[in-house]
């Protein structure tokens, strides 16, 4: 089992990340002294496919977008309280952050409101947002049609069914911002992907939010 387990964690090291890029603003240094709770908010995400199985369901799709949002929201926070040690900043309780967007019917409009009414909605000293972009060269899970009708009574439907096909392979970015709350400015964007993976999902939000957490600029220790 430990043989097993060092070879997976060989296989994924050996399709680490190929790219990062940050920027950070004049302001940033003096900023983050300055802050003492931070949100971060669900991710803006998009999953395409490199050759779009005739057989996909876009109702599907959307979904597993909508799901993917909250899956790396809560891999970032967990990966930035694994080192909790090292922040000089709180990081709002996610659970909380969405309970407060979805009580002010922000949740699924954040697009449409500035960083500063999100903050202030929450009550935080910044905001951490980001956009998640996935394109695989297969597919996951492809929603299809099975089944025949009755050819007597004619009133049976087609039944959905689930296609399990391989894991996937192909593109995966984040890009992950910073904003001040009481200016609403950018102060810090950081973007990292891989042009080749081939592990699930979780495993590559995983990687990604693991090596976007040793970067954040609220490190005591660099």
């Amino acid at each position: 089992m430990k043989k097993i387990f060092f070879l997976l964690l060989l296989y994924i090291g050996s399709h680490t990340l190929v790219k990062a890029q940050t920027y950070s603003s004049p302001a940033l240094k003096e900023a983050v002294t300055k802050h003492k709770i931070v949100a971060i908010l669900p991710f803006e995400t998009r999953i395409s496919y490199k050759i779009p199985d005739r057989r996909l369901d876009m109702e599907l799709n959307a979904n597993n977008e909508i799901n993917l949002q909250q899956t790396v929201q809560s891999s970032l926070y967990n990966f930035l309280l694994d080192r909790s040690d090292k922040n000089t900043v709180e990081f709002q309780d996610i659970d909380k952050t969405n309970i407060l967007l979805e009580k002010a019917a922000a949740l699924n409009n954040l697009h449409q409101l500035t960083k500063e009414e999100i903050a202030r909605i929450l009550g935080v000293d910044a905001v951490i947002s980001g956009k998640y972009e996935i394109e695989h060269r297969n597919q996951l899970n492809v929603s299809t049609k099975g089944g025949r009708g009755d050819s007597k009574s004619g009133d049976k439907k087609p039944a959905e069914q689930s296609t399990k096909l391989p894991e996937p392979t192909g593109l995966a970015a984040t890009t992950i911002t910073l904003h001040d709350a009481s200016t609403g400015s950018l102060l810090w964007r950081y973007t990292v992907s891989t042009n080749d993976y081939e592990y699930s999902t979780k495993l590559l939000v995983d990687d990604l939010m693991k090596k976007t957490s040793k970067n954040f600029p609220y490190s005591s220790k660099k």
